[in-house]
């Protein structure tokens, strides 16, 4: 169909619009990221540790991506008091990330400092947790020092988040046997069994 215009300022101009070839990471910062991954898996604490130092000397804006992982080499030297000096600074840079605070919590429990663990996990809107990982690892870890109040009280809620987590129904059925309510731990028992 033909129209007819009647004038050419009603037309829009074309707009041109240059593309930028997107650029990765640096070389050296993803070269250090691999090493230090690598050595974290073989276990290799210092090496990863040093890796990861390199990689915030490179970018220190990585700090709450990088901060967990040098604690991770804390903890797997049997320093947690390194670690949470860690995990503290990233919960202070990411205060919403729960899973720091599950770290820093279980780092605390392997110290031996339970009331910093239950510190730690204190800050933890259970809303916002989506996995009943955290909350069976943090009890599992009250469980082996015989905290059972607090063992019940986690595998409950890794309950709440998965209803059908046997483990968890197996082992707070234990710690009811162990404080002598016996019709709470048939009640779990009964559940492992479905």
């Amino acid at each position: 169909v033909p129209v007819s215009m009647e004038s050419q300022e009603i037309r829009q101009p074309p707009v041109n619009i240059t593309l930028d070839k997107l650029t990765g990471p640096p070389p050296e910062l993803v070269a250090a990221m691999k090493a230090g991954d690598e050595a974290l898996a073989a276990s290799n604490w210092a090496i990863a540790r040093e890796n990861y130092e390199k990689m915030l000397t490179i970018q220190p804006e990585l700090g709450p991506q990088v901060y967990p992982r040098i604690a991770r080499t804390y903890v797997g030297e049997k320093n947690p008091a390194k670690a949470i000096e860690f995990l503290d600074k990233s919960m202070a840079a990411d205060p919403s990330r729960v899973e720091f605070r599950f770290a820093a919590a279980q780092a605390a429990m392997d110290a031996g400092l339970a009331p910093k663990a239950l510190e730690y996990l204190a800050g933890i809107d259970d809303a916002t947790v989506k996995s009943s990982d955290g909350y069976f690892n943090i009890a599992v870890s009250f469980l082996k020092v015989s905290d059972l109040p607090n063992a019940i009280a986690y595998f409950s809620k890794a309950i709440a988040k998965d209803a059908k987590l046997g483990d968890a129904h197996y082992w707070r059925g234990m710690c009811y046997v162990r404080e002598n309510k016996l019709s709470d731990a048939k009640a779990d028992m009964q559940k492992v069994l479905e």
